[in-house]
């Protein structure tokens, strides 16, 4: 086997620290119980997993009991024959049970029993044998009516252990400790660099699919039975546990066990499986409900895992074995409904069924057809492609309780948000063929996106086809938020999205506070990082804003208008046109029009690309209404290939290629300042820190951007760089940051050095 497999020992024993620690418990039961016998004494030996000998892999173990862990025990209790001194098992004297552990402070915690069924040596017993189990989350008891659990997927487990298993201890002679040692039930597959496989995308959880071995021998999943002993030699009426691997078939009839991602390092991440022993030389690994990402086969070293073994395997030195699936086949292409024979489906009714959280289904000919359904609790799978035909329709809002999972499957001729919050989750999602012209914001309607006007649940797994958006009107003071799938993306992330043919403009005129618009999102508010954003067609997308807000602000992004957190693998082809926007800050870039962040930590802009052509618009300063001679306010218009203007972000290792440009309106200088200034960038327009604050960084950034700036008869306010308009001082060392302009450009790497920070809630002027 190759270098990326590491084979680790662990005869796993659930565990303390480097020696054996003493864990007792004493229970006692009723005075009646006791008389003539005496409590029951267990110790746990708690110890270490071997470490991993790959560099930077540190799975976190279970080391110890915490407080409300439960352990279900078996004790079969044996009395010497009075003739032959033989061990013979009592009548009624085998016992199951939980005991919980709990545990105050820093204090030793002790083993309580709760379950009602007591556990004690009775008084005329002279030996005795246990077994126990143990796995996150139990808190069942099994006895002789109800003595098999439900099957239980391995991947509800929490990823610090899977089900422990002490074996049956024997000849426990009246009075002695009791000495249980738990070992792993499965086998510990970690996978790491991800990166190499998913091209950065980032999934929480991903399933794996063990194709190499029939569907009959699939397992998934555990149960846990109590029941007599009915081996050779073995007594009537001992009962001990079964411990089972077997198989949970989903909605698609397809055996998935989940794994999930954690952090090995500060840029690494690792994602980790419980799987039953056997072989695992050709797997299948999928996003949710097996739409396919990667799999690989012929893994020699794969083919026989062993229980209490942990495997680490490289993906990057795998590549060689790894086939990356093509997904396009998981989205669906069949008819749309509702079609002239399904006039009993009814579109509103499917809407509110989806605010609801219940399933939904129709007549057609007689035969019952589900579109919803419901295959967990508050779990919605769509069933069907839906044709919305441009119908009106109220939109609904989803609860936080409620998931919807399109299942690969879309929504067509939308002409209105679906959603009004998502409060849940949406997953897996198609729009297309969808047109919301002539849209109007106003009082309580300030919020666009064709999926929702806003959203505060998560929403993954989206693919937008052949969108056009067009606000031809806004009303009151606003602020407006405009994006092509969610208005204002608030506090979740959004993740694994797919664009083609996306068309976002505004043409409308408003004395309005803020307008903030995006190719995908209008913004972004603090935790609702997006990720993972790519384009699966061969067209742009496209954003215009054409809007003159007197007073107010505008802000334009191929991707978000404003985010306030991360924005992270996001690689797109976008043209953005502020050229015609008007403002007092006037901020485009080719991603983000703005990213701010007021707080300590800087948030981040990493491995993203845009390749198209950005335009800026016109800021217009305020002149004071008292003194014509005096400026109140000093406008700002700033243009980057991928941020306009970066409040406490980092930029990291992002390209940007195309043409960077913007509109610039002379300026005469009032009482001395100008009343407006420009920043032009290929990277961002303006970079500014947090007063007091370190200055966030630039690093390996790369530019093929040109930056076409007409000549102005004042330049004075005008500030161009091909990396940064305006930025501090320490993001011109070369030898550190290492950012790299390609094109030939006769601007400095920074128009003006500046360490100052903004004073105002934005921007307060150079």
């Amino acid at each position: 086997m190759k270098k990326y497999i590491t084979f680790i020992s662990c005869f796993i024993v659930l565990c303390g620290l480097l020696g054996c620690t003493d864990e007792r418990w004493l229970e006692n039961g009723s005075a009646t119980e006791n008389i003539g016998g005496i409590p029951i004494e267990f110790v746990m030996d708690f110890a270490p997993i071997t470490p991993s000998s790959r560099t930077g892999v540190e799975i976190g173990e279970k080391k110890e009991f915490a407080n409300g862990d439960i352990i279900q025990v078996v004790a079969n209790f044996y009395k010497k024959n009075e003739s032959n001194l033989a061990l013979k098992l009592m009548d009624d004297k085998s016992v199951c049970c939980i005991l919980t552990y709990q545990q105050e402070g820093n204090e030793m915690g002790k083993w309580v029993n709760n379950s009602g069924i007591p556990l004690y040596w009775p008084w005329d017993a002279d030996n005795a044998s246990f077994s126990a189990f143990y796995y996150p989350g139990f808190n069942g008891v099994l006895d002789i009516e109800n003595n098999k659990t439900l099957p239980v997927l391995l991947d509800s487990l929490n990823v610090t252990t899977d089900p422990l298993m002490a074996e049956e201890v024997t000849d426990i002679s009246y009075g002695n400790a009791v000495h249980l040692t738990f070992k792993h039930k499965c086998t510990r597959l970690i996978l790491t660099d991800l990166d190499e496989v998913t091209g950065g995308a980032s999934y929480s959880k991903l399933w794996l699919e063990n194709t190499g071995i029939n569907t009959e021998e699939q397992k998934n999943a555990f149960q846990l039975e109590l029941k007599e002993d009915e081996s050779e030699n073995s007594e009537e009426g001992k009962y001990l546990f079964d411990f089972q691997f077997v198989k949970k078939e989903d909605s698609n009839n397809r055996v998935l066990i989940g794994g999930k991602t954690i952090d090995i390092t500060d840029d690494s991440k690792a994602l980790v499986f419980f799987l039953p022993p056997g072989d695992y030389s050709k797997v299948s690994l999928t996003r949710r409900f097996g739409r396919s990402l990667f799999s690989w086969e012929n893994v020699k070293d794969l083919k026989s895992l062993e229980a209490g073994v942990s495997y680490t395997v490289s993906l990057e030195d795998l590549l060689g074995n790894i086939i990356i699936d093509d997904d396009e086949e998981w989205w669906t292409d069949e008819e749309y409904i509702p079609t002239e024979d399904d006039k009993e489906f009814n579109l509103q009714d499917f809407l509110n069924c989806i605010g609801d959280g219940n399933s939904y289904s129709y007549r057609r000919d007689g035969e019952e057809i589900v579109v919803l359904q419901e295959v967990d609790n508050n779990y919605l799978l769509l069933m069907e492609n839906i044709d919305f035909k441009n119908y009106n329709f109220e939109s609904v809002d989803v609860k936080g309780t409620t998931t919807l999972d399109g299942n690969g499957h879309f929504f067509k001729n939308v002409r209105k948000n679906v959603f009004g919050t998502v409060n849940g989750h949406i997953l897996n999602l198609g729009i297309t063929d969808s047109n919301a012209d002539k849209v109007s914001l106003q009082s309580g309607a300030y919020q666009f996106g064709i999926l929702a006007r806003e959203s505060r649940g998560n929403v993954d797994g989206i693919r937008l086809n052949n969108i056009s958006i067009n606000v031809t009107e806004l009303k009151g003071k606003g602020p407006f938020v405009v994006g092509s799938l969610v208005g204002n993306n608030l506090t979740s992330p959004m993740t694994n999205v797919e664009m083609n043919n996306i068309k976002v403009e505004v043409n409308a005129s408003v004395d309005g506070e803020a307008l903030m618009m995006g190719g995908l999102v209008g913004q972004n508010g603090d935790g609702a990082s997006l990720e993972n954003v790519s384009m699966f067609g061969d067209d742009k997308i496209s954003v215009t804003n054409n809007a003159e807000l007197k007073n107010g602000n505008v802000y334009t992004g191929g991707l978000v208008g404003v985010s306030a957190s991360s924005i992270i693998n996001c690689k797109v082809r976008v043209d953005v046109d502020a050229g015609e926007a008007t403002g007092f800050y006037v901020y485009t870039g080719g991603l983000v029009g703005s990213m701010r962040n007021p707080n300590d930590t800087p948030i981040i802009f990493r491995d993203s690309h845009n390749e198209g052509e950005i335009r800026g618009g016109i800021c217009n300063g305020i002149i004071d209404p008292n003194n014509s001679g005096t400026v109140a306010s000093t406008g700002h218009s700033a243009t980057g290939g991928l941020i306009g203007y970066s409040l406490n972000s980092d930029i990291d290792n992002c390209m940007v290629s195309g043409k960077v440009s913007s509109e610039i309106e002379e300026s005469t200088i009032i009482g001395g300042v100008y009343p407006e200034y420009y920043t032009i960038g290929g990277i961002a327009g303006a970079v500014r820190k947090v007063e007091g604050k370190d200055s966030p960084f630039m690093k390996k950034n790369s530019v093929y951007a040109e930056l076409n700036i007409s000549t102005v008869a004042n330049t004075n306010n005008v500030f161009v760089g091909w990396l940064a308009g305006v930025a501090p001082k320490i993001l011109s060392d070369d030898d550190t940051y290492h950012n790299v302009c390609f094109v030939n450009t006769d601007f400095d790497k920074i128009g003006r050095e500046d360490d100052s920070s903004p004073t105002g809630n934005e921007d307060s002027g150079l």
